[in-house]
């Protein structure tokens, strides 16, 4: 039986994070009777309208609150709990990434969500603060490619020589992709 995990109330409508099955978590708009699949740590999103989106997606392990950064720097606390968070915030028009999500523990200390352990990551030296906690501790991280029938996908897009990487900030995962995406980045395939 599905199980009501968050809820936020928008206008006359409601937002909800669903447990459908087993580990199966769904965004839902409205009373639509099927939402949009939460993967591991990976964000989903729904344009409300032209101003609005919500941003929602599961929290890392440890994670007990999350805050969304918009371009302006301004922070945006996000609905949290169950292991999932959740939250309302301008439509930019540009893709999810450009709100970073700060994950925080219980004593307040940022978290970043688990990437394989099999993808490549190379320390670097980068001065560039992270937007979501001020620090410089970055890594380039290379996800292997996959071929899923005769198109080759990476989180990030496929370019001519491989994978997309990104600058991935040690403290709190924040990821900015390196490169141009010729493609549709996908999510990542989890096993174990």
């Amino acid at each position: 039986m599905p199980a009501i995990l968050l809820e936020i109330r928008l206008d006359e409508a409601r937002l909800t994070l669903v447990r459908e099955s087993g580990v199966d978590v769904t965004l839902r708009f409205g009373d639509e009777p099927r939402g949009s699949l939460l993967e591991a740590e990976w964000r989903q999103e729904i344009i409300i309208d032209d101003d609005r989106v919500v941003i929602a997606g599961r929290l890392p392990q440890c994670a007990t609150s999350a805050e969304a950064v918009l371009p302006n720097g301004q922070r945006v606390a996000c609905a949290a709990g169950s292991g999932v968070w959740m939250v309302v915030l301008p439509n930019t028009g540009r893709d999810r990434q450009t709100h970073p999500i700060l994950f925080r523990d219980g004593d307040g200390e940022p978290v970043a969500p688990a990437l394989p352990a099999h993808w490549e990551r190379r320390s670097v030296d980068r001065l560039t603060a992270c937007p979501a906690c001020g620090r410089t501790a970055w890594d380039v991280v290379t996800p292997p490619s996959q071929l899923i029938g005769s198109t080759r996908t990476a989180p990030w897009g496929y370019a001519a020589t491989g994978p997309n990487r990104a600058y991935v900030c040690r403290v709190c995962g924040h990821q900015d992709m390196i490169g141009a995406v010729l493609g549709n980045p996908s999510r990542p395939h989890h096993s174990g």
